[in-house]
């Protein structure tokens, strides 16, 4: 049996399901906010190729109370390059992908080119680390006596693949 490998394109992926909450912080500029670090290896000549790799996506399920809408929380994205630079926040999703709200609602994002994202960086470089923001106002003051404490957040995967292109 003979077979052959494609070199046209891969993905490297974060899998296996991840279950957090974010937290209610009144003294906050957002009342609900969380972070998670997607881990790089420390070996430099494991960083991650932008020039290769620059398409996200990811599968998740929100649960805020605090809304009856979709868009249940803001998820920004903020990297840092091989020197050590790190470029700010941005808004991942935009009005372009909205998450379902409520755990029934599991939503698709993506691909996500990041080339696109904000006054982007993501290009002409390696990046060592890359972080995901989630947060969400309440927008209700003052609050109620049945304010729920965290809004409830399922990542089944997070994906970063090529473009498929040459």
């Amino acid at each position: 049996m003979n077979a052959r490998l494609s070199t046209t394109g891969w993905t490297d992926s974060v899998s296996g399901m991840f279950e957090g909450s974010i937290r209610f912080d009144p003294g906050g500029n957002f009342d609900f906010k969380g972070d998670i670090l997607l881990s790089v290896p420390e070996d430099t000549s494991q960083f991650i190729d932008t020039d290769r790799y620059h398409l996200f996506s990811m599968g998740i399920a929100v649960n805020n109370s605090w809304r009856a809408d979709d868009n249940p929380c803001a998820v920004l994205i903020e990297w840092t390059d091989a020197s050590d630079s790190s470029y700010g926040w941005k808004n991942l999703l935009g009005s372009t992908w909205p998450i379902s709200n409520g755990w029934d609602g599991y939503t698709i994002i993506g691909p996500i080119d990041l080339d696109l994202v904000g006054d982007s960086s993501w290009t002409d470089d390696y990046m060592s680390a890359i972080r995901l923001r989630f947060q969400s106002n309440a927008q209700l003051y003052p609050l109620p006596p049945d304010a729920p404490d965290s809004i409830d957040i399922r990542i089944g995967w997070i994906r970063l693949e090529e473009s498929g292109q040459p």
